[in-house]
């Protein structure tokens, strides 16, 4: 069901859970620009069902794992806003887990990357954070626009995204959480957190729930 989950001035966020293995997919609207995070099957229909005009369309990976880019060819070539160690999983079937875990081999046609900077990053007059927090995969990305983040599959709100798959690391991810909690300590307890599975929540309720913080 696609639901608002987040509404503050001109800019406006929906959630849905998509095929192939239950990915939020979200559509973050600020004034008349559109970014689609983490685009799942069925993606290119939201939109319309929204019904709200936009200008520009761009799409946001969060990391390269196929559940997270299988909607990126659905919507005719749109920009997509990646980092340089995300960008091998949308063409890599071994890297993207979609030969091992997705039932088939996905290769991603759309060639229209541009590849964002860590640290500050301006798109279409937008501006936000975008970190590298490896671990689950060597390209995990955390998106933070001041009052919301999207956290991909690094972190979600009682838990944190697997290492035993191919390409993961667990030591990685521990130092990653830890730089991520430091980080986390400069943000308002009410700013959002918006996981690639599962519930959205607060930072506050992050810091009250995720055990792994805790250990890490």
């Amino acid at each position: 069901m696609l639901r608002c989950v987040y509404q503050q001035d001109d800019q406006i966020i929906y959630k849905v859970v998509l095929p192939p293995v239950g990915v939020n997919t979200y559509l973050l609207y600020i004034q008349d620009h559109l970014f689609v995070i983490d685009p799942g099957i069925g993606s290119v229909e939201l939109p319309k069902k929204v019904g709200r005009p936009y200008r520009d369309l761009a799409i946001v990976i969060t990391h390269s794992h196929f559940d997270h880019i299988a909607g990126i060819d659905e919507f005719d070539h749109a920009e997509i806003l990646i980092t340089q160690s995300a960008l091998p999983g949308l063409y890599n079937p071994t890297i993207n887990l979609s030969g091992d875990l997705g039932g088939g081999m996905m290769i991603i046609k759309n060639k229209n990357t541009r590849i964002l900077s860590l640290g500050q990053n301006t798109i279409h007059n937008c501006s936000f954070q975008v970190m590298n927090f490896p671990g689950h995969t060597q390209g995990d990305s955390v998106f933070d626009f001041g009052s919301f983040l999207f956290t991909g599959d690094f972190v979600f709100c009682a838990s944190i995204g697997r290492t035993d798959f191919k390409f993961s690391n667990h030591d990685t991810m521990k130092q990653s959480l830890a730089k991520f909690k430091k980080y986390l300590s400069k943000k308002q307890p009410s700013d959002l957190i918006l996981p690639g599975h599962m519930n959205v929540c607060t930072v506050e309720e992050l810091l009250d729930m995720n055990p792994f913080l805790t250990l890490y």
